[in-house]
């Protein structure tokens, strides 16, 4: 699915910032709209705590006035710097969002 590549694309980016500036990054990062497929979205991405662990959430929100669809992906912070990725359905397991 195309939304889901464009996600996957967001994520790597932020994914690929040094961890010590990757905070920073993703809090000055404001929404916006996009067209995917003649569709429009509003993009956004924040950083959620669940118990100990940051995730990033990188969500692309159907506009329109009968549905209210979106769609998300996440990466959790792990202690060792590395990530692990997060599906929308790992998302909500943890009530994310």
């Amino acid at each position: 699915m195309v939304v889901y590549s464009h996600l996957e694309k967001l994520r790597a980016s932020f994914d690929s910032i040094p961890l010590e500036l990757r905070v920073e990054a993703i809090k000055t990062y404001e929404a916006r709209e996009i067209e995917i497929d003649s569709k429009l979205y509003i993009e956004s991405v924040w950083i959620d705590q669940v118990g100990t662990d940051q995730i990033l959430i990188v969500q692309i929100q159907k506009i329109g006035f009968t549905a209210n669809c979106c769609f998300c992906l996440g990466s959790k912070f792990l202690r060792n710097d590395n990530v692990e990725h997060l599906s929308n359905e790992q998302l909500w397991d943890l009530g994310i969002p």
